[in-house]
């Protein structure tokens, strides 16, 4: 009986000292609302303020395991994520072990184009070089800038180590189209222009009413078009360049048009390769438009084409510059594992003759070496095989593909961590016999 006592103490002490050798404290947390994405294909991963991580999750019936991802002092971290509200700024923050701020840094915003609605989410990315916290213990987390900040999410530790005692592999990984929420053929772009930004232009038969504190209206009398309807945006715009103006507008009657013209020193010069026109109340869409001249500014026109006095409406009207540079397709990940163990299998079809001579119609050899994981937790299998899945996958130099069994090895069934293995083939290497 004292013996059970003892034992049961001991376990105590050395299960709080394993929470205590974490980077971050095992605290209540309180329900909040994030609309954010990070994929879990990330080179970290992310979990949301309101959620446990894995170290702060005290497993049932299993041991109690800190896990803290090993990178290189030359490394990068890149993350991305995305919000639905692209009004937002974030900075990502790093922290180190005794819960010092190493630095803030603050996300790259682009927006993301779609063709189906003018409205539209942000994409957020920076890419972290590790070496000025080379030899620290850190975290990651993502804060809403704002007085007071809001913390969105974090990550678990990174140790950034001069030298890699345990072998680990560098993985480069991007895809062709857009995977499991990263982001590679997306339309990016950069916003130039918003509502607000736009003023009036006087005129006597118009009444433009508030710019840039709710929607500007215009009330047409019973001519046609209106000289003098005009709101404009001072926008240089550079000759070559490709611009999509998104709008909202909404109009009490059928027999309206808006036109969109690029100014220079006040004239009117280049209109949009055609007037936008629309039906009795809301109104979306948008057009694209590249420049054929340096200008100073775009300016809206609205016009009447029949019929009575209308009231005519802008809600949204949004530029954004579709030539901004588009975010790099690459990202890079450091995994705890081997890649060496070789093997060739080949396929061969045979065919025998009347003769009975067997002749050889076709055959080919392939090169394969085994990926072996150090023991790692159940999300990093799965992001690895997400990452493995991406169209090009490069290795130490080789590009490799996956199309090979996963295998997460049993182990210990209280032990939190599992090694695994898989065959993955040298993409660049088949050799082939054919008649």
């Amino acid at each position: 009986m004292l013996n059970f006592g003892i034992m049961k103490i001991f376990l105590i002490i050395l299960a709080s000292f394993l929470l205590l050798t974490c980077s971050e404290p095992i605290h209540d947390k309180s329900p909040q609302c994030f609309n954010v994405t990070f994929a879990d294909a990330l080179p970290v991963k992310f979990w949301l303020n309101d959620c446990s991580t894995y170290n702060e999750s005290i497993p049932q019936g299993v041991h109690y395991k800190c896990f803290c991802h090993e990178w290189g002092c030359d490394d990068e971290i890149r993350v991305q994520f995305t919000d639905e509200d692209y009004t937002k700024d974030y900075k990502i923050r790093v922290i180190n072990n005794d819960d010092n701020v190493l630095g803030d840094f603050d996300f790259e915003k682009s927006y993301l184009i779609y063709d189906t609605t003018p409205f539209q989410s942000a994409v957020y990315d920076y890419t972290i070089s590790v070496e000025e916290f080379c030899g620290d213990k850190i975290r990651l987390e993502v804060y809403e800038n704002g007085s007071p900040e809001t913390i969105i999410a974090k990550t678990d530790c990174l140790l950034i180590s001069e030298s890699i005692t345990n072998p680990t592999l560098l993985f480069e990984y991007s895809n062709e189209n857009n995977f499991n929420g990263l982001l590679y053929e997306t339309l990016y772009s950069n916003l130039v222009s918003n509502l607000e930004d736009w003023t009036m232009i006087a005129g006597s038969d118009v009444n433009w009413t508030g710019i840039g504190t709710s929607s500007p209206q215009v009330y047409l009398g019973s001519s046609g078009a209106m000289a003098s309807n005009r709101i404009k945006t001072d926008l240089a715009l550079s000759t070559g360049k490709t611009y999509r103006v998104y709008y909202k507008v909404t109009c009490d009657h059928v027999f309206w048009k808006m036109r969109l013209r690029f100014r220079i020193s006040g004239s009117a010069t280049t209109p949009l390769p055609a007037d936008i026109t629309g039906t009795s109340g809301v109104n979306t869409g948008y057009i694209d438009v590249t420049v054929d001249v340096d200008t100073d500014d775009m300016t809206l026109e609205c016009f009447k084409t029949t019929g009575g006095p209308i009231l005519f409406e802008v809600n949204e009207l949004h530029i954004y510059d579709l030539d901004a540079e588009n975010i790099s397709e690459v990202f890079q990940v450091r995994i705890p594992a081997i890649l060496f163990h070789e093997r060739f299998p080949s396929d061969r079809e045979v065919a025998e003759l009347s003769s009975s001579k067997i002749i050889n119609l076709n055959s080919a050899m392939r090169a394969q070496k085994l990926l072996e994981t150090d023991y790692l937790p159940y999300y990093f299998h799965q992001k690895i095989q997400l990452i493995l899945m991406h169209d090009t996958v490069l290795i130490d130099g080789k590009y490799w593909t996956y199309n090979e069994a996963y295998e997460i090895q049993d182990g210990d069934r209280r032990w939190p961590e599992k090694k695994a293995k898989c065959w993955l083939n040298d993409r660049d290497f088949v050799q082939r016999n054919v008649i």
